[in-house]
């Protein structure tokens, strides 16, 4: 079962919320492991981390652990930044708890993928940062977000 919630969360495109969540729920039951990992240590959570936040509640409702990491270091946040429409999902993992300040492997927080690839006033920097994410976090290059946001708005001008 859990090979096919893996299947069901990488090929679905979760278009029916309530009929996601029975499917979800329903693999679960039946034995689906909610905190099992690929070889590159992607969890289910890190695969509906940009696809649908009723999936995240179901699996963070059976034990998900929000900061599990990939070979990466990314955590699902790190995962949700990077898709640039999901501030809900961004959102409620901040509300679960989700830590704002995990590091990847390039030591970047969310919140530097944030502001080096999209503007920095969108909705998931005042997510980020209203939940404590550290502006001043420094990557493996010495860099923090308020670097990356203080080029790109200078880039503007």
């Amino acid at each position: 079962m859990t090979k096919l919630l893996f299947y069901f969360l990488e090929c679905h495109h979760f278009s029916n919320a309530a009929s996601d969540e029975k499917i979800t729920e329903f693999l679960i039951a039946n034995g689906a492991y909610v905190k099992a990992h690929y070889s590159d240590g992607k969890t289910p959570l890190h695969l509906a981390a940009n696809k649908s936040v009723i999936i995240a509640e179901v699996l963070i409702s059976h034990g998900a652990n929000i900061n599990a990491k990939d070979i990466f270091g990314y955590t699902p946040l790190h995962i949700a930044v990077q898709s640039k429409y999901f501030s809900s999902m961004v959102k409620f993992l901040t509300e679960q708890g989700a830590d704002v300040n995990a590091i990847d492997n390039d030591m970047k927080t969310p919140l530097h993928y944030v502001v080096e690839e999209y503007d920095p006033s969108i909705d998931y920097v005042k997510i980020l940062i209203s939940s404590g994410a550290n502006v001043n976090a420094m990557d493996i290059n010495g860099n923090t977000p308020l670097q990356y946001a203080i080029k790109k708005i200078i880039k503007k001008l």
